[in-house]
């Protein structure tokens, strides 16, 4: 009696697009991709936003230095988006930014600015002696194609690297 071989089963791919966050250790780069989609109300938007962890340095007394870019990515019901407004907002005043944060910009803000030629995407030099794991919320303020401008408040952990004793 002859054993008849299964076909392997194929699963259609999966095409959506998800949030991420890609780390380059060399380049002191992170690379931050939200995906922003149309809801059924006409003047929201739904931000799909990783948490953003920012390593240190492991000692209080050298400060790690991270270029974070965000670049947003039209999800369902949108063919493009662009950040408005302040674009990625840090606030420094009144807010739970960790005292080892030393990029403190002025106005209340963390220096943080547009990528020419590119509204899809906003960069952030962020400096930091935090010690200990410690997290602060940020705002991103975003347009879709729909005509919807709206903002969400993601988070961004700091975190000592490498983790020991």
């Amino acid at each position: 009696m002859l054993d008849t071989l299964k076909q392997p089963q194929t699963r259609p791919m999966d095409t959506t697009q998800k949030p991420s966050v890609t780390f380059d250790s060399e380049a002191r780069e992170i690379l931050v991709t939200v995906i922003v989609s149309a809801t059924s109300d006409p003047n929201r938007l739904h931000f799909n936003a990783p948490a953003v962890t920012v390593p240190g340095s492991g000692s209080d007394s050298i400060a790690a230095t991270w270029d974070v870019l965000w670049t947003l990515v039209a999800g369902d019901g949108l063919t493009s988006v662009e950040f408005t407004g302040d674009g990625i907002l840090i606030p420094t005043e009144g807010s739970s930014v960790p005292s080892g944060v030393l990029n403190q910009g002025t106005g209340g803000t963390i220096g943080t600015s547009p990528v020419s030629e590119r509204p899809d995407q906003w960069m952030v030099t962020l400096k930091h002696k935090t010690k200990f794991a410690n997290a602060f919320n940020y705002t991103i303020s975003a347009q879709g194609s729909n005509g919807a401008q709206d903002v969400h408040d993601p988070t961004i952990a700091l975190v000592k690297d490498p983790i020991d004793g």
